[in-house]
């Protein structure tokens, strides 16, 4: 493979690439061929006798788009295929559509995928839209869950929106493999919220300690944590306890009521013709309760 590039003014050709680790980053041209004498071939570059050519419109297109978008190297088939070489032409056709990476793979690549803080921004929200540098849409977590799971490692499950507390300590801290933060703690700090726990941030102690703290402090948690708790079994009539309040209860209660004192048992309920302002209580000379069934708060 051959690549064009800028050079003093005009175009040259790259020494032919054959491991596609050394390939640097290029632009692609997709075009439509016109007239062969209007197109530029290789031989065309090598001689440099394409200026004059219609062609030389497009080649300059497409140098221009390449370096707005910070590339050295774009890639135009009339210009890097030989086409008088039967083999070279053979070889190039069986492997433009390699040559050609659509934008799912520059998204495998991505550099957001790689870094620590982002893991929280992927799994938090229930919508996540993925957005070219372009501005383009490229999808959502939706959409994409099974490039995202490829990509991550991390259950489709969770990306569901499934509750985290259903995988286990391991299997969420592996979410984070491979991933970078810029501070060397963050890689643990930014896996608080995917725990739902809090913990000092001690920046320094390093990312062995904080990943012991973290540890520490989840095998403190009752099990059941993110699970909710059970609701209770509504109590029949005859299992129903006596009113019992404590004085901190009293206290808040009396500010509502007229009344201030708190229940031992049941108290009857005074008949219709009585109010409570009628009854009296002979221990504390105050009306609004009886001895004989209330015990005064004093």
């Amino acid at each position: 493979m051959r690549l064009l590039k800028t050079e003093g003014g005009g175009f040259t050709l790259t020494k032919e690439f054959s491991n596609d680790g050394d390939i640097p980053p290029y632009a692609i041209l997709s075009h439509t061929w016109g007239d062969r004498e209007d197109e530029i071939f290789m031989n065309d570059i090598k001689e440099n006798r394409y200026k004059k050519k219609a062609a030389y419109r497009k080649l300059r297109y497409c140098a221009a788009r390449a370096n707005a978008d910070n590339l050295q190297h774009f890639w135009i088939d009339t210009c890097c295929i030989d086409q008088a070489s039967s083999n070279e032409l053979s070889k190039a056709i069986n492997s433009m559509f390699k040559w050609a990476p659509s934008w799912e793979s520059a998204f495998h690549q991505s550099r957001w995928f790689t870094r620590g803080w982002t893991l929280q921004e992927l799994l938090a929200p229930r919508s996540v839209d993925f957005i070219s540098r372009d501005g383009e849409k490229l999808g959502d977590k939706v959409s994409l869950e099974r490039d995202i799971q490829r990509i991550t490692g991390i259950d489709l499950a969770a990306l569901r929106g499934s509750d985290l507390g259903n995988f286990s300590f391991e299997e969420r801290m592996s979410w984070a493999a491979g991933r970078q933060t810029k501070e060397d703690e963050d890689m643990v700090y930014s896996m608080l919220g995917i725990f739902g726990v809090f913990m000092p941030l001690i920046y320094g102690e390093g990312r062995e300690h904080a990943h012991m703290r973290l540890r520490e402090l989840i095998e403190k948690l009752p099990t059941d944590k993110s699970k909710p708790n059970p609701k209770p079994k509504p109590k029949s009539q005859s299992q129903s306890q006596p009113l019992s309040l404590s004085l901190s209860q009293t206290r808040s209660w009396s500010q509502q009521q007229p009344v201030a004192f708190y229940r031992t048992e049941s108290a009857p309920t005074p008949r219709a013709t009585r109010s409570w302002n009628d009854v009296f209580c002979d221990k504390c000379n105050e009306s609004g309760h009886r001895a004989d069934d209330l015990h005064c708060y004093k």
